[in-house]
């Protein structure tokens, strides 16, 4: 029997039973551990299971909640294209109700088409060129102090009950980093392990004298990463978004690839023949040699909760799927 349970009541990183726990943290954990820990006053039960699925709690579930009050400043959703269009819709559909603005940096002069824009959230920025900082730092101008930035990726479709919560944490926090549910080779397969560690900014409250160095995290007006300057941030194992950057058609992959090594460095040699295509047929060996990520390590699991919305709704009609994933 396995209880969720929140660690609201921590007040900093906490070190208990051999793991980090994050003030304002979810888990799923044992009963009987849960309940030490709730009657310690560390953590507090979560009766409703918001934004997972019941087949497994560590999947997410779509189901719509009512967003809570949000704190004041515009919400700006930035994304960084490198011409990988095939997800961009679902991702803008995710984000659109949510969001007041829209920034799509682009690396060329032709804007992406194809997405719905019915009270004119989005703007373009094109000629902004490959490089991921910046594109990022070309987002960066257009924000105002107070407002939010949502750094996105083209390929990251956000869930509806991870928006509700995030907006929860942005009342209390001013950056939140986190992790995503990362689909690779197929929609029923998520990456563990080494796929799990990558943590990434979700969500930032912009002030004056901040900028891009990396594009990774952005720095204040003393040259200090945000997450390292005193802002009150927090660091969580909690997911808002799936991403989809290796669930391509099979023609597709070796522009994932090459994608791949540009924004990231080297991978293992012959990653796509070797590591990716072979675990279609030798899923077991593959992972005990070589593991799924790029640079090695990392394995898999069975995707058991549902996709977010717009990807579900792509799926069940043929847009998404078939034999060209095959």
């Amino acid at each position: 029997m396995l209880t969720r349970v929140a660690f609201e009541n921590l007040t900093e990183l906490t070190h208990l039973d051999g793991v980090w726990r994050y003030p304002g943290e979810w888990a799923v954990l044992d009963a009987a551990l849960a309940e030490r820990y709730i009657a310690r006053g560390l953590a507090l039960p979560l009766a409703v299971p918001v934004g997972h699925g019941a087949a497994d709690p560590a999947d997410p579930c779509d189901a719509p909640l009512p967003a809570p009050p949000r704190r004041t400043g515009h919400i700006v959703a930035a994304y960084a294209l490198e011409g990988d269009d095939e997800y961009l819709a679902a991702s803008v559909e995710s984000i659109y109700q949510f969001a007041d603005r829209i920034l799509l940096a682009a690396p060329g002069n032709e804007a992406p088409h194809g997405l719905p824009d019915p009270v004119g959230k989005i703007e373009v920025l094109r000629g902004t060129g490959h490089d991921l900082a910046d594109q990022r730092r070309a987002c960066a101008q257009r924000l105002r102090p107070g407002d939010w930035l949502l750094p996105l990726s083209a390929d990251e479709v956000c869930t509806a009950a991870g928006l509700h919560r995030l907006a929860q944490l942005m009342q209390d926090y001013e950056v939140i980093v986190a992790a995503t549910w990362m689909f690779w080779n197929n929609f029923r397969t998520l990456g563990t392990g080494r796929w799990d560690e990558a943590r990434e900014v979700k969500a930032l409250r912009w002030r004056a004298g901040y900028h891009y160095r990396h594009h990774a995290c952005p720095a204040d007006a003393a040259g200090r990463l945000v997450t390292a300057n005193g802002t009150l941030a927090l660091r969580t194992a909690e997911r808002f978004s799936c991403r989809y950057a290796w669930v391509r058609p099979r023609a597709a992959l070796p522009l994932q690839v090459e994608r791949w090594r540009r924004r990231h460095g080297d991978l293992r040699p012959r990653y796509l023949e070797q590591v990716f295509l072979r675990w279609r047929r030798e899923p077991q060996l593959v992972e005990r040699r070589y593991g799924t990520h790029p640079r090695g390590a990392g394995g898999t699991r069975q995707f058991a909760g549902a996709h977010p919305e717009p990807i579900a709704r792509r799926l069940a009609s043929g847009e998404l799927g078939g034999e060209a994933y095959q």
